[in-house]
């Protein structure tokens, strides 16, 4: 019938897909950029990303040190890059976990936004700059 696809079989396929994998993993120099740039983009999102508005009642005083201790830290190998937020309270205890991290204290559930949730929703950028660097590399 006109239309139709019942079943299409690509022979290989698995094994073109690992051998792209392991050029990737093994040549990690070529999304050093892409990562780093992407990076240091999240981190200024995050750092932008408003604050809910106030409790009822609330006491605690908002400083601002949140939002402006958001960091990029290498890992070392090309292309691990880390978000860290380095935020501390007066004792000196970080805080940041309990705000926009993924297990929230109880007066931040479900008004804080998730800093993971934020640099998911972007994800889609680095992975369509790493496909087409590889597809540029390995198209010539």
């Amino acid at each position: 019938m006109p239309g139709q696809l019942k079943n299409i079989t690509i022979v290989g396929y698995n094994r073109l897909m690992n051998s792209l994998r392991r050029i990737a993993a093994d040549n990690q120099e070529i999304g050093d950029e892409p990562v780093r740039a992407f990076s240091q983009e999240m981190r200024g999102v995050l750092k932008s990303e408003p604050y809910p508005p106030k409790r009822p009642g609330q006491r605690s005083v908002r400083t601002g040190r949140l939002a402006n201790s958001w960091k990029v830290e290498g890992q070392g190998p090309p292309a691990r890059y880390r978000i860290i937020n380095t935020a501390r309270s007066k004792k000196g205890k970080f805080y940041a976990g309990w705000v926009v991290g993924i297990k929230q204290a109880w007066m931040h559930k479900g008004r804080w936004w998730k800093a993971v949730a934020v640099v998911k929703k972007h994800s889609h950028k680095l992975s369509e700059k790493l496909n087409s660097i590889y597809k540029e590399l390995w198209g010539k």
